[in-house]
């Protein structure tokens, strides 16, 4: 199973601790999703029900970058299920969780390498109820930034321009 993250998740020691060392990962792009602060946190103040994280929204023409982890056994979903939601794959199967985690058809992916494409499923976390307005804790912000920085200017400069507070550009 593969997987589509896009903010803090793509930060090298974020995926560490969710997926551990051993990872492959590609540089991509999704069409037909804006990227925005307004997603309930589930572990970035989540006793805060107005604080907002990074979530993705169906919308066109927009498009977000970020990165393909591939190849994951059940154990690393789990994890992504855990870090996202709060809940084990299981109990959110269950319709315990408020979060939505779902699968994207691979033809709306690109990769920044022209040689490369996506084989399997794609998973990804979208804003399943949208905040009405949020408050972004600085230190995430700031996470979400650095981990964009690591994977390169271009990527930076897509990341930066591609991302919204409530569909205006920060």
């Amino acid at each position: 199973m593969n997987v589509f993250v896009y903010g803090s998740l793509m930060h090298p020691d974020e995926i560490k601790k969710t997926f551990g060392s051993d990872v492959d990962f590609h540089k991509s792009i999704l069409t037909g999703y804006l990227r925005d602060f307004s997603k309930k946190a589930h572990s970035w103040g989540s006793n805060n029900s107005g604080r907002g994280v990074l979530g993705l929204t169906r919308a066109s023409p927009y498009w977000c970058n970020g990165l393909i982890i591939e190849e994951l056994d059940n154990a690393q979903i789990d994890s992504y299920y855990q870090r996202e939601t709060g809940y084990s794959k299981k109990d959110y199967n269950t319709g315990k969780s408020g979060y939505k985690i779902k699968e994207v058809d691979s033809t709306q992916f690109y990769f920044y390498e022209d040689t490369k494409e996506v084989e399997g499923s794609v998973l990804t976390a979208l804003i399943n109820d949208k905040l009405d307005s949020a408050e972004t804790n600085e230190d995430y912000r700031n996470l979400c930034h650095e981990a964009a920085q690591e994977h390169g200017e271009q990527f930076y400069d897509d990341f930066v321009d591609t991302t919204f507070e409530f569909y205006n550009e920060v």
